[in-house]
């Protein structure tokens, strides 16, 4: 089974629902800043790795996301020490698991894949990491 991956340095970040505004007598819609750079970022880090990919077609994607988080420094001491003796813990705070894998999914759209409905199998972890901040994404295919 062919596989990809890469790692998106910086703080991972959810998709965050559309707004939508009012001007005169026209609703418009939009992807807040945020989320569109961050997707950008995403983008970037792939093509850095893979410049020649084809997009994947018309084959069952499986796709894992490692959602690496700094320790806040808010954290009791006991905390960092257990973090340190087993590098990673797990994460319950925001952004949720679904909404940082909608963001993976959509900026790879005609980039890793020709769509994301080609993914039938994802794994989302989220966890506070002594690396940093970074996103971890595998991707995996039938050949």
């Amino acid at each position: 089974m062919p596989e990809l991956s890469f790692v998106v340095e910086g703080k991972p970040i959810g998709k965050a629902r559309a707004r939508t505004v009012r001007r005169g007598d026209f609703i418009h819609s939009y992807t807040p800043q945020k989320t569109v750079d961050y997707e950008k970022s995403i983008k970037a880090a792939f093509i850095d790795k893979y410049p020649n990919h084809k997009p994947i077609e018309n084959k069952p994607v499986t796709l894992e996301i490692c959602a690496c988080f700094e320790l806040p420094e808010s954290y009791p001491k006991k905390i960092k020490k257990e973090l340190t003796e087993k590098t990673f813990l797990p994460n319950t705070k925001k952004p949720d698991w679904d909404n940082v894998g909608k963001t993976v999914g959509d900026a790879l759209n005609n980039l890793a894949w020709k769509d994301d409905s080609l993914i039938v199998n994802a794994k989302v972890a989220k966890l506070y990491y002594n690396g940093g901040n970074q996103l971890i994404i595998i991707i995996k295919w039938e050949d």
